[in-house]
C-alpha cells in the first residue's frame, strides 16, 4: 500500500473541519430563526436583547420571555434532540443489519414502542413502567426472526418483513388509542409524531436515554463507522465486530427511541432520510458518519418543526412520512442484492 501524501491528509482534514463548521452554523441558525418565529414575532437581532431590555413596557417583555423560554425553547430543543437520536439510530441500525433501508421504523422499533405506550396508557400503568421499551425490543426481535425465516438478504424480503411488523404494530397502537377514546385525527397526530405539546419535562425524559445512547456510541464509534460505511462484506464485518458489541449498540438505540416515541410519536422514516443524505452528500468523509448524522438530524428536525409551526401546526411526522415514503419506494425499486450471511 502506498503512503498517503501529507498534503492530501491536510486537505482532507480541512474538508472535514469545514463540513462540521457548516453544519454547526446551520444548526444554530435554524434554532435562532425558530426562536424568532411564532405568533409573538421578534427579530433574531432583538432576541438576545430581550432579557436586557429597559423596564418600559414590562408586560410585553414578560410575555415574550415566557413564550420563548417555556413554549418555544423546550419544543425546539426537543425537536433537535429527537432528530439527532433518530438519525443516529438510523446509522446504527443500518450498519448492524447490513441494509441501507434499515431505520427505526422499518426495523419495527418505533411502532413497537408506540404500541407499548398505547398499552401502558390504556392500562393506566405508571410512566416509568418499561412496557414501551419491552415492546420496542420485541418488535425488533420479530423483524429479525422474519429475516431469519426468509433465510436470505437478497431482494426485498427482509425489508418487507420489517415493514410488515411496523404496519401491524402501528395499526395496533392506533386502534388502542381509538379504543381509549381519542378522536381519529388526534390519535393519528400522536402516532406519527408532533412537538406541539413539548415542555421541559418532556425534554428531560428523552435527554437521559439520549445521553446513554450517545455515550454507548462514543465508546463504539469505530465499530459504527466500519459497519455503516459498508466497505466490506457483511460476514467479514460480523467477524470483526463481535456480536456482543452489536447487541449493546442495538439495545442502546432501542432504549433511546422508546421515550421519544412515548412523548412525541414515531416520525416514520426520518432515520432513513438522514442516512441517505449522508451517503449522497458526504460519501468521502469516512470515520465521521455518526457525528454528522447527529448534526444533520438535529438541524433537519428543527427546520421541519419550524415550518409546521407556521402552517397551522400540522403533525411534523406527517411531513416526514410524505418525504420519506417516495424515498423508500425508490430504494426498494433500485435495491441490489446484499451479501448474504
Amino acid at each position: 500500500m502506498f503512503p498517503i501524501h501529507p498534503d492530501r491528509i491536510e486537505e482532507h482534514s480541512k474538508k472535514i473541519a469545514k463540513t462540521y463548521a457548516f453544519l454547526v452554523i446551520c444548526l444554530f441558525s435554524v434554532i435562532l430563526t425558530s426562536l424568532a418565529m411564532g405568533e409573538i414575532h421578534i427579530s433574531p437581532f432583538k432576541l438576545l436583547k430581550l432579557f436586557f431590555s429597559p423596564q418600559a413596557d414590562v408586560g410585553l417583555h414578560v410575555l415574550k420571555r415566557y413564550a420563548i423560554l417555556h413554549i418555544r425553547l423546550p419544543r425546539i430543543l426537543a425537536a433537535a434532540l429527537s432528530g439527532a437520536v433518530l438519525a443516529g439510530c438510523g446509522v446504527v441500525l443500518q450498519g448492524i443489519s447490513v441494509s441501507n433501508i434499515a431505520s427505526p421504523f422499518t426495523a419495527g422499533a418505533s411502532p413497537g414502542a408506540a404500541f407499548g405506550a398505547s398499552s401502558a396508557s390504556l392500562a393506566a400503568l405508571p410512566y416509568l413502567f418499561p412496557l414501551p421499551f419491552v415492546a420496542c425490543v420485541c418488535a425488533t426481535f420479530l423483524t429479525w426472526v422474519g429475516n431469519e425465516i426468509f433465510g436470505s438478504r437478497k431482494k426485498n424480503r427482509p425489508v418487507l418483513s420489517g415493514l410488515l411488523v411496523a404496519t401491524i404494530f402501528s395499526l395496533a397502537a392506533y386502534a388502542l388509542r381509538l379504543f381509549e377514546g381519542m378522536g381519529r385525527f388526534d390519535a393519528f397526530i400522536l402516532l406519527v409524531g408532533n412537538f406541539s405539546h413539548a415542555g421541559w419535562l418532556d425534554l428531560l425524559s428523552i435527554s437521559i436515554a439520549s445521553c446513554a445512547f450517545f455515550l454507548i456510541c462514543s465508546v463504539y464509534a469505530e465499530e459504527i463507522e466500519i459497519l455503516f460505511s459498508q466497505d466490506m462484506h457483511g460476514e467479514i464485518a460480523s467477524k470483526i465486530i463481535p456480536s456482543q458489541k452489536r447487541l449493546v449498540l442495538t439495545l442502546g438505540a432501542l432504549f433511546a427511541i422508546s421515550p421519544i416515541v412515548v412523548r412525541f410519536g414515531i416520525f416514520p422514516l426520518f432515520g432513513l432520510i438522514v442516512s441517505h443524505l449522508l451517503r449522497e452528500y458526504f460519501p468521502h468523509i469516512r470515520g465521521h458518519f455518526f457525528p454528522l448524522s447527529i448534526l444533520c438530524g438535529a438541524t433537519g428536525m428543527c427546520a421541519i418543526d419550524s415550518v409546521v409551526r407556521t402552517i397551522k401546526n400540522p403533525p411534523a411526522g406527517m411531513i416526514i412520512l410524505l418525504a420519506g415514503f417516495p424515498l423508500l419506494l425508490l430504494l426498494l425499486s433500485n435495491r441490489q442484492d446484499i451479501p448474504g450471511k
